[in-house]
């Protein structure tokens, strides 16, 4: 949990950093297109490019997703369905954003750790920009903990600052953003024990049980009737 921290912490430092060099007002494009003082305001960010330097907004502040589910005490079973929800911080300006899709990538904590550049395992692409929600039927995978990224409209400032580039972003878009870890598991197989009684060993042994206990009854009731005869 403190090495999560950490590295969130990490993370929410670049995106200040990020802030603190936004300058001049520009216009956001998508996040691989270049900055152009001629786009729309609120049509997302953009990354600059070695000949279109990206100019930002200093008043820009963006808003975030906040994950619901799942959570740090969350195990998932491969072969089952997870629930993935979230919503959206205060600052989120939800009647613009997202206005085209959702991209839910996950990683092997342990393995990949939380650099930037291995988030290139997909969840799910192209969910609905008013999705909430998202069932994952969780894949063939490892044992491991597990982390997931929200990412709105392809717009990811920690991928692009990690490339070198300088990203802006729009006033109220939602900047990717992690979940807890959690843990996936595969189902255990049931164990097999041989059967030592054959077939329908239960039912002859009901059968003699109940043989054995009439046994008795019938004796007293011959004894009974052959003390009858002899009195007749």
């Amino acid at each position: 949990m403190a090495a999560m921290l950490v590295r969130q912490l990490g993370i929410s430092l670049i995106l200040v950093s990020l802030a603190l060099g936004q300058t001049v007002t520009q216009t956001p494009g998508a996040a691989t297109t270049p900055c152009s003082t001629s786009s729309n305001s609120t049509t997302g960010g953009c990354a600059s490019t070695t000949t279109n330097p990206a100019v930002c907004d200093p008043k820009a502040v963006p808003g975030g997703f906040l994950f619901k589910s799942p959570t740090i005490n969350t195990i998932a079973e491969v072969g089952s369905p997870l629930n993935i929800s979230w919503s959206y911080t205060p600052y989120t300006k939800t009647n613009l954003f997202p206005n085209n899709s959702i991209e839910i990538f996950f990683q092997n904590a342990a393995a990949d750790g939380f650099k930037p550049a291995v988030w290139t395992r997909y969840v799910a692409t192209r969910i609905s920009p008013n999705a909430t929600f998202y069932i994952w039927d969780v894949p063939q995978i490892q044992n491991g903990q597990y982390i997931l990224r929200l990412v709105a409209d392809g717009f990811d400032p920690v991928v692009a600052a990690a490339k070198g580039q300088t990203v802006c972003w729009s006033d109220g878009q939602p900047i990717p953003q992690m979940s807890n870890e959690f843990r996936i598991v595969n189902p255990q197989p049931l164990a097999e024990t041989p059967d030592n009684f054959g077939p329908n060993s239960g039912a002859s042994s009901l059968r003699r049980s109940t043989a054995f206990q009439l046994f008795p009854i019938f004796v007293l009731i011959a004894l009974a009737v052959n003390s009858i005869a002899s009195l007749l």
